[in-house]
């Protein structure tokens, strides 16, 4: 897996380019059409940001002044490649509305369904449709997507939710579910399932979300290649085309929100800088989306409960979201629920204020790919709910078990549930003074599920993290990181058809900087490079003077870092986290709530890191790729 590919590409369909992942175009213009110019003149209501959207230019933002507007309504970012754009995330505020990046809508957002033929291979970015089935034009977003493991289907009707517990999906998908001892798509049934048994009313498949770029005939070219090796058309495979051309290149930027933001049915579309409170429940972020953005942001909950973020849908199996980067930010009182993902990257946020302050994935589906790398959160999961997951990674996150506002503990802060296979625990640091307990408590595997064949276990790499627990010399408290050769899955014989997926022992110690920027190295003191990376500490006016700046070694977690903030030094605070701490409490929104402008990051250093793929044939039989560390392989 190349994840340097989630986030934005580097060039949007509209031919802008980008200079990295997580940076937009930056050669958009302010629109200045009457419309606009009502909007950027202080009229500011739901109804005169939609026409000024619908008279925007191609490649223009619309400006929101400095002010407090009450929407009347909700907002809908309809118009492919314009950004709705605030003057700063504390000075611009909208109340009363949602504001959503909506592209082509509709439960399941299928437009047809085509059954698959020939070969689905990972590496590639073609398939081929079969014989007497619709054939979609290029220019919108498409879904690849297969039934379960020992399931059939005579259509790709199995795709699409009718509702009262999804008969449709029972009705047009058979068989009997097997596991085959090897990387698994099991959801809904008992047999990976620790809630109870869903039964066939709501079977989860699996997707993958890709920009649909060409057809030629029956073949259909994609903007991303396949991620899973799990597809086959031996089992019936589809690929689900929204019912009209996608929405792409729509950003959402610099503003304060007092409802909630999504995103849907959008490619190389984007949340940045942005500050947004919310009282919901149970939101969803981004549903049939590829290579989305959320970066900068400061998320904060206001009142109290569990607070979960959707990523993809929780029950809805055409709602997926692939090659997602949600990097540096600040969530509070809040968690991610990942959805139905691949090739997600969580990167660099700080998670905060409850003892689920973090993320676990659900279902539907199972989750591919997963890389989450230098996150601070209370707690990590891959949650066994419903289905199972396949080859996460978690890599430099510091996972205390320990909430510093709310004082609350997980005593298992990272858990690898029944039936994730293949997972990467590498270069971590897991637990803390206040949460520890012994090795398997503290770094849980088959806690929350358990994987009665024993491959969840045993397919498990487990290298190099500094783990705060007790009664093991071998993995506890060892200052370098425990490098046990028994935890690298080097021989799964017992389980034939996983033995692609056996590692070797690693020839050293070394870990690479990063595991999604592919050329990064290591700066002890800085010099990045990364435009967020150097952070305001100590302001003399917010948030127009800051009196002092700080920028933390690249990586900043790890055993092999030393002299941090926490964790015995291995633990240095990251750039959302240093932002957190020194933001000034806004009175405007009580005792909880802080003011937020994503200008308290800033470059650190001059030139930004090559974000490159490493050759093609680097990647040959290889889940991930970083310098001499191969996980997966």
């Amino acid at each position: 897996m190349d994840w340097s590919v989630a986030g934005l590409t580097p060039t949007l369909p509209s031919g802008e380019t980008t200079a990295n992942p997580w940076t937009p175009p930056t050669t958009r213009t302010q629109c200045v059409t009457s419309q606009c110019n009502t909007v950027s003149g202080g009229s500011v209501t739901a109804a005169t940001i939609a026409a000024a959207i619908t008279s925007a230019p191609a490649q223009t933002y619309v400006l929101i002044p400095a002010g407090t507007f009450n929407l009347g309504g909700n907002v809908s970012l309809n118009k492919s490649n314009v950004t709705l754009r605030g003057s700063g995330a504390g000075v611009s505020i909208l109340n009363g509305g949602t504001v959503s990046i909506a592209g082509p809508s509709g439960q399941g957002f299928w437009g047809s369904g085509s059954l698959l033929t020939g070969s689905i291979t990972k590496g590639s970015n073609t398939v081929t449709i079969a014989g007497g089935q619709t054939i979609p034009s290029a220019g919108r977003m498409v879904a690849v997507a297969q039934c379960m493991n020992g399931f059939s289907a005579p259509d790709a009707n199995y795709t699409h939710y009718t509702g009262g517990g999804g008969t449709g999906w029972a009705s047009n998908c058979t068989g009997t579910l097997a596991d085959p001892l090897a990387p698994w798509t099991c959801g809904g049934y008992a047999q990976c399932d620790r809630n109870g048994n869903r039964g066939e009313n709501n079977p989860h498949f699996p997707g993958q979300v890709m920009w649909l770029t060409g057809v030629s005939g029956s073949n259909l070219t994609f903007s991303q290649t396949i991620n899973s090796p799990l597809w086959s058309t031996s089992n019936s495979a589809s690929l689900m085309a929204m019912s009209a051309p996608g929405l792409t290149g729509v950003g959402l930027e610099d503003l304060t929100m007092t409802d909630w933001v999504s995103s849907n049915g959008c490619y190389d579309c984007w949340v940045k800088g942005n500050r947004i409170i919310f009282v919901n429940n149970d939101i969803g972020l981004a549903g049939f989306v590829a290579n989305f953005l959320y970066a900068n942001n400061y998320t904060v909950a206001t009142n109290g409960g569990l607070h979960t973020i959707g990523v993809g849908s929780e029950n809805d199996q055409a709602t997926y979201a692939s090659n997602v980067l949600i990097l540096n930010n600040i969530f509070y009182d809040c968690y991610i629920e990942e959805n139905g993902v691949t090739g997600y990257v969580q990167a660099y946020n700080y998670f905060l204020g409850a003892d689920y302050a973090g993320d676990f994935p659900h279902n539907p589906g199972g989750q591919t790919f997963m890389l989450r790398e230098g996150n601070r959160s209370n707690m990590s999961w891959d949650d066994d709910t419903w289905t199972a997951h396949n080859w996460s990674t978690w890599f430099r996150n510091f996972e205390p078990g320990y909430d510093p506002v709310s004082g609350q503990i997980q005593p298992t802060p990272i858990d690898v549930g029944g039936f994730s296979r293949f997972n990467n625990v590498i270069g971590n640091i897991i637990g803390s003074p206040q949460s520890t307990g012994t090795y398997g408590q503290v770094l849980g595997v088959n806690r929350n599920g358990v994987d009665t064949t024993g491959l969840t276990l045993a397919s498990l790499f487990r290298w190099g993290n500094f783990v705060v627990c007790t009664g093991d010399a071998t993995h506890c408290n060892v200052a370098t990181g425990a490098f046990d050769n028994s935890e690298v899955p080097t021989n799964l014989s017992s389980f034939p058809n996983s033995v692609p997926y056996q590692n070797s022992i690693p020839a050293n110690h070394s870990l690479p900087a990063s595991f999604f920027m592919n050329s990064m190295t290591a700066h002890p003191s800085g010099g990045t490079g990364l435009s967020w990376w150097k952070t305001c500490n100590s302001w003399a006016t917010f948030p127009t003077t800051c009196a002092s700046y700080t920028s933390p070694p690249m990586p900043p977690i790890g055993p092999d870092v030393t002299g941090g903030q926490d964790a015995s030094g291995h633990a240095y605070q990251t750039p959302a986290q240093i932002a957190w701490n020194n933001l000034p409490l806004d009175p405007a929104f009580g005792g909880v709530v802080r003011k937020f402008d994503q200008r308290v990051f800033q470059t650190d250093g001059n030139t930004p890191p090559p974000v490159t793929a490493p050759s093609p044939a680097s990647f040959t039989g290889i889940i991930g790729v970083s310098g001499s560390m191969q996980v997966g392989q």
